[in-house]
């Protein structure tokens, strides 16, 4: 994997300006949002629950953030086109099967024609093969 890094290079590195320029905003939302974020409870023992473990919710409270910085960082990295240059030795090349079926019954061996049809069917196959395909004389 360290290998891959290595050769890992970008199409447009210019894209990854957009990293620290998306995320400041997104920082500086959360920073600024936080101190409004601090609840006033009046109770006769609230310095005794100030010392409990935080709930799931209150630990989930910096998710959007976070969430938001990911997002950032994954849309600058996907504009800038990561690209490896190694090539798989694995090529998977597609063609198209075609399949020649001829009759050889009694009725194509006859000479109705010149040449009968079993040699204009043959005829024409092999110029097909060479990529010249044509209809022979006396189809």
């Amino acid at each position: 994997m360290v290998r891959s890094l290595e050769l890992l290079r970008f199409a447009h590195p210019a894209a990854l300006v957009l990293i620290p320029l998306g995320a400041a905003p997104v920082i500086w939302a959360g920073i600024r949002r936080a101190p409004s974020r601090h609840p006033v409870l009046v109770h006769s023992r609230a310095g005794e629950m100030g010392l409990l473990r935080r709930g799931w919710a209150a630990r989930l409270a910096d998710l959007p953030v976070v969430l938001r910085l990911f997002v950032v960082v994954a849309v600058a990295l996907a504009l800038a086109r990561p690209q490896t240059p190694q090539k798989d030795d694995d090529l998977e090349l597609e063609g198209i099967d075609i399949v020649v079926t001829l009759d050889l019954s009694a009725p194509w061996k006859r000479p109705t024609c010149q040449p009968n049809r079993l040699e204009a069917a043959k005829a024409v196959i092999q110029d097909s093969s060479r990529g010249d395909a044509g209809i022979a004389s006396g189809w």
